[in-house]
C-alpha cells in the first residue's frame, strides 16, 4: 500500500472523527484520486433516491440535482447501478461513447452545467433502506485504468469499515438495551473462542 493510499485508508478508519463513517470516504477517495465533484447519493434498489450522505460543498450540485432525478435513467452509470449494484468502480466511458452520452439529456441537463464530463461511481452496503453511491467526477480527462485499480484495491477495506461500524453501532445499541432501567443486568461479557 503506498502513501497516499495509506492516507486515503486512516481517513476512513478514523471512527473518532466526529464526520460520518460515508463523509470519511468520500473524503478519503477525493483525496486519493482528484475530482471537481465527489458525492455519496443515497438511492433504494429500484433506483429512487433516498438521501444524500456526503457531498463536496464548493460545488453547486443541489441546484442542479432535480435535473438529475428527472433525467437519472439516461446515465449509463446509473442504469448499471439499477442492474448489477455498481460492486466494482465503472467509468462512464465504460458504458457509453462520449458523443453517444453527449446527446442524452441528463448530459445536457446535469453534468453539462457543471462542467462535468468523466465520471466513475461505485455502491457500497447499508444496512439502511438505501444503497450509497459514491461518484466522483471531473471536466477533463477521463479516469485512467490505473485510478480505477487504486479505487478498487480500497474498496474491500472500506465495506470492511462499514461492516465493522455497522456491527459496533448494534452492540451500542445492544448495550444501552441491557443496561436500561427495564433490564436487571449484573455483567455483560462478549467472549471470543480462539481454536487452535
Amino acid at each position: 500500500m503506498n502513501d497516499s493510499v495509506q492516507a486515503a485508508w486512516e481517513i476512513i478508519r478514523s471512527r473518532t472523527n466526529a464526520e460520518s463513517l460515508y463523509h470519511r470516504i468520500g473524503k478519503a477517495f477525493a483525496s486519493l484520486i482528484p475530482s471537481d465533484v465527489s458525492a455519496i447519493e443515497v438511492f433504494d434498489r429500484n433506483g429512487d433516491y433516498v438521501e444524500r450522505r456526503w457531498s463536496s460543498p464548493e460545488i453547486p450540485i443541489s441546484q442542479h440535482f432535480e435535473r438529475f432525478l428527472a433525467t437519472r435513467f439516461e446515465h449509463p452509470l446509473f442504469k448499471e447501478f439499477v442492474i448489477s449494484g455498481l460492486k466494482n468502480p465503472v467509468r462512464i466511458s465504460d458504458c457509453m461513447d462520449f458523443r453517444n452520452f453527449q446527446e442524452t439529456d441528463v448530459f445536457n441537463e446535469f453534468f453539462k452545467p457543471l462542467g462535468v464530463s468523466a465520471q466513475i461511481a461505485v455502491a457500497f452496503p447499508s444496512d439502511s433502506i438505501g444503497v450509497p453511491v459514491l461518484a466522483l467526477s471531473r471536466s477533463r480527462p477521463d479516469y485512467t485504468l490505473k485510478e480505477v485499480r487504486i479505487l478498487r484495491d480500497l474498496i474491500p477495506q472500506a465495506r470492511r469499515q462499514i461492516a465493522a461500524e455497522q456491527m459496533w453501532g448494534h452492540y451500542e445499541l445492544l448495550m444501552i438495551e441491557l443496561t436500561s432501567y427495564k433490564a436487571a443486568v449484573a455483567l455483560i461479557a462478549f467472549h471470543t473462542y480462539i481454536v487452535h
